[in-house]
């Protein structure tokens, strides 16, 4: 029996940051509390700017630790005014250099994406003026054409200081009423925008499940569309670190306990550890916010912490991915179809996938020694006796302790196989007889 399986990718759990609200200067809280809630916690007004400079230590954290995911830029931070031509109140030369530096430097490990188009009150996109509600509240009364528009527009100022992606962030609960409708806008804007066909949004947080997958919000595989669901699995407990009392009695020992809840020095606990022991994907999600703690950064200090331990403590275990790869991937392992061809001494597998991803990891049982894997591209269609192959692409290396991309490793009786699917789609196994 081949008891073919798909695994997670390089054998390794994959495992994503996601900073939501970040913008050039605007501390959306401010807005939020003064157009739209004036019961919000009176900390949210203590600042209007979130300085700029901020960005840097964030930089600074994130290539030290070489960490990936989903970093947000809001396209028209609370309404005043649109990234691409300037923010009411600021220089201009500013919102420059702090996109460029995104650009430059957090866009090679995240995911940059909109998280709508003001994270505070919606806008008429006829008239350009604020309405008086949220956007979350907004989106529930929209049909598939209207969200359409509003997301593409959010993608396209992002397009224009120079972002590509496949995904976009919800404004707090964005979509969460009309969430088969926001899939489609979802889809449909990213392919008016940018031309993909896979496209991706966050929107939900499960912090109580021990096991937290991503999500197929659509797919048609055959035509090679889809929309994936991503899902934060933890609370962002570091949020508390923007109240007054709070940093007033800040303290290194504070920090660590707070570091605690996502992973322990221990490395054994942890709700982090805890998702990762249950076979769950590790996406887990911080705001702008938080990490800045209202200018004391004692969020960022937890996270240092948090980061330093899972990437000392848990290196052989996880692998650091975008949100869009996690999207990828999710998509490959639920769309794959499969054909097989043996004899003795010989293995074909052909695997069809609309969604090609790297790190593709699949497992199976052989009744032979494996001499060499070889990875080529091919075909199968109904009728045909067996898959043929069109071109040879490469033979895939024997790893011996850890496998390693493009690699190969048996253990017990099965074999492990990571290959690029962007580059074939077929494996051939060849016994030492043959």
């Amino acid at each position: 029996m081949l008891d073919f399986k798909i695994e997670m990718p390089r054998l390794k759990t994959p495992i994503a940051l996601i900073v939501d609200d970040p913008a050039p200067y605007v501390n959306h809280l401010y807005y939020l509390r003064r157009f739209l809630n004036p019961n919000y916690p009176e900390y949210y007004e203590e600042f209007k700017t979130i300085p700029n400079e901020f960005l840097e230590s964030f930089i600074k954290l994130v290539k030290e630790q070489n960490v990936k995911g989903k970093f947000s830029v809001v396209p028209n931070p609370a309404g005043q005014g649109y990234i691409d031509s300037g923010i009411e109140g600021y220089p201009k030369e500013g919102v420059e250099w702090w996109i460029k530096r995104v650009r430059e430097n957090v866009a090679p490990l995240f995911d940059i994406t909109p998280e709508m188009l003001t994270h505070t009150n919606a806008i008429d996109l006829k008239t350009g003026k604020l309405l008086p509600m949220h956007e979350q509240t907004w989106a529930s009364g929209q049909t598939v054409e209207t969200l359409t528009d509003y997301i593409a527009k959010a993608l396209e100022i992002l397009k224009n200081v120079g972002f590509e992606t496949n995904g976009v962030t919800s404004p707090g609960a964005f979509g969460i009423g009309v969430e088969s409708k926001y899939a489609k806008a979802v889809l449909n804007a990213v392919k008016r925008v940018y031309g993909f066909k896979l496209a991706w949004y966050f929107l939900k947080v499960d912090p109580r499940s021990q096991v937290v997958y991503p999500r197929l919000a659509y797919l048609d595989k055959y035509d090679g569309d889809a929309v994936v669901s991503i899902v934060s699995g933890n609370d962002d407990v570091i949020w508390e670190t923007m109240k007054p009392e709070n940093r007033r009695t800040w303290c290194r020992d504070r920090a660590l306990e707070y570091a605690d809840y996502y992973i322990t020095n221990d490395g054994r606990g942890g709700r982090l550890v805890e998702l990762l022991n249950s076979g769950s994907y590790v996406v887990f999600h911080t705001h702008w916010n938080s990490l800045w703690s209202n200018g004391a950064e004692h969020g960022l200090e937890v996270m240092s912490e948090v980061l330093r331990r899972l990437n000392s403590l848990l290196k052989d275990r996880i692998i650091w991915m975008k949100l869009s790869e996690v999207a990828s991937y999710y998509a490959a392992s639920k769309a794959l179809d499969i054909h097989v061809d043996g004899k003795m001494g010989f293995l074909r597998i052909l695997m069809e996938n609309m969604f090609p991803c790297r790190d593709l990891t699949v497992s199976f049982k052989v009744d032979f020694k494996v001499r060499k894997v070889q990875l080529a591209k091919g075909q199968y269609r109904s009728g045909w006796d067996e898959a043929k192959v069109s071109e040879n692409v490469a033979e895939l290396d024997e790893c011996e302790d850890e496998l390693q991309p493009n690699g190969w490793i048996k253990r017990q009786d099965r074999v492990y196989v990571c290959f690029d699917n962007t580059i074939g789609n077929v494996l051939e196994l060849t016994g030492t007889s043959t």
